[in-house]
This record gives structure tokens, sequence and C-alpha cells, in this order.
């Protein structure tokens, strides 16, 4: 009789999924959802655009959709007009799913337990660091996304350029809201300490 070869998948013992933890959970689907509204963002953007070009008149939805939020205020350095109105309107909402992002990724693992990081914050060094984590990364997203006005950020050209805005605007939106996320995670490091 032939030995199964240990290479053999048959020799390897099945790997058990395991269950996804509620933050990780929350974190994919925010994830899931920041692509969406950068897909809906997109589309509507270009067709505004396309709108542009041709000379032809803006239909209602486009005023709706300004009067919505912040994006003639977070466009008005961009030369773009309401194609940038429109798409910062709309991608400005994958601001709070980064921070779903960030918290659900960065606090816990796939199991649920809390990452090493969080649960060492327990001498005086690491207390200051969280209360001043707690404060600082919340102020300092802020602070950028109302002073990027839609302009050029770190050479992401997007203040003239329709492909790059729709590649690249979306970017500091999300990656902000993942750096703010570390003020909750911080939160989280914080209550871990009385454990």
């Amino acid at each position: 009789m032939i030995d199964t070869p240990r290479w053999h998948p048959a020799a390897r013992p099945p790997r058990a999924k395991k269950p996804l933890c509620g933050a990780h959970k929350i974190a994919w689907v925010a994830l899931g959802l920041a692509s969406l509204l950068i897909a809906a963002a997109s589309v509507a953007a270009w067709h505004v655009w396309s709108l542009q070009q041709s000379g032809h008149p803006m239909p209602e939805w486009v005023e709706w959709v300004r009067d919505l939020g912040l994006g003639d205020r977070l466009s008005r350095r961009s030369g773009l007009g309401a194609m940038a109105s429109v798409y910062y309107t709309i991608v400005v909402l994958t601001f709070p799913l980064g921070i779903a992002v960030g918290y659900g990724f960065l606090t816990f693992q796939p199991d649920g337990r809390l990452r090493a990081w969080v649960s060492q914050q327990r001498d005086r060094k690491g207390i200051l660091a969280s209360w001043f984590g707690v404060v600082f990364f919340p102020l300092v997203g802020a602070a950028f996304l109302s002073a990027a006005g839609g302009g050029d950020f770190r050479k992401l050209k997007v203040a003239g350029d329709p492909m790059a805005l729709l590649m690249n605007g979306w970017i500091p939106y999300l990656a902000i809201g993942a750096m703010v996320a570390l003020g909750p995670c911080m939160l989280r490091a914080i209550g871990a300490q009385k454990h």
C-alpha cells in the first residue's frame, strides 16, 4: 500500500474558518460601502463633466446634490466647476466610513481580541499618549479636510484634471478618516487599562 505524501492536500487537516468579530465585520461593510460611494461619485461626476463639455444645461438633480452637502466648499480650489462639487458632495461620505474601517482593523484582531499595541498602553507614557491621541488625531483630520479645498494634495493633481479627480480625489477622505480613527482606538486603549 502506498502512503499519501505529506504534501498531498488530503494529508493536511482542513482549516476551519473562524468567524470575524463584530468590529471587523463593520469595517469590511464600511470598506464595501466606501467603494460603492466612490463608484457612484465617479459616475455622477463624469456625467456632469460630459454635460459641461457639451454645453448642455445641468439637470435639476445636480443642484439638488450640490445643496445636500459641503461639495462647493470642499471643491473651492478646484477648476472643474460643478463636476468637482458633485463629486466632493458624494465622496466626502467616505470620511466617516474611513473611521469605521480604521477603528475596526487597527483596534481588534479578526477573532475579536485587542491588538497588542492597544492592550500594552498601561504605563504612564501610554496613558498620556492615549489621551493625546484622542484629541490630536481627530483635530488634525478635521483641519486637513477643511484646508484641502479640492486643491492638489501631496502631488495628487486633482484640481484641474477630471481623471485624476476620479482616481485620487477620494484618497484623502478615506485615508484621513482612517487616521482620525486612531482617536477612538486610543479611547479603547484607555478603557483597556482598567482591565
